[in-house]
């Protein structure tokens, strides 16, 4: 039984990521967790607004890191914008009832 438990919460926190989020990169842990608070704490935020806010955060001088964190960026907005909390979709799926 703790091994189902454990494979759902793991399924749950996959589920709210994108698709193509590499889990083992810090940065783009980093800017997803600096989109979520964007967007939690800028209510009706745009996706081009959340995505030059981003982009400002990490502004960086190399530039092939700075084309990195625009792609990070605007994926993380469109994903998080599409399938947050305050849109219809759900973040991951629903949990079964059983009897």
């Amino acid at each position: 039984m703790k091994c189902v438990i454990l494979l759902a919460l793991v399924a749950v926190a996959f589920a709210q990521h994108r698709p193509d989020f590499d889990h083992g990169d810090p940065l783009e842990h980093l800017v997803m967790a600096e989109v979520e608070n964007l967007i939690r704490t800028t209510a009706g935020i745009s996706e081009t607004d959340c995505e030059a806010k981003c982009d400002a955060m990490f502004d960086l001088a190399a530039g092939h890191d700075e084309d990195r964190t625009d792609h990070l960026c605007a994926e993380e907005c469109k994903h998080q914008l599409q399938a947050g909390p305050h849109s219809e979709q759900p973040t991951h799926p629903p949990h079964p009832t059983h009897p």
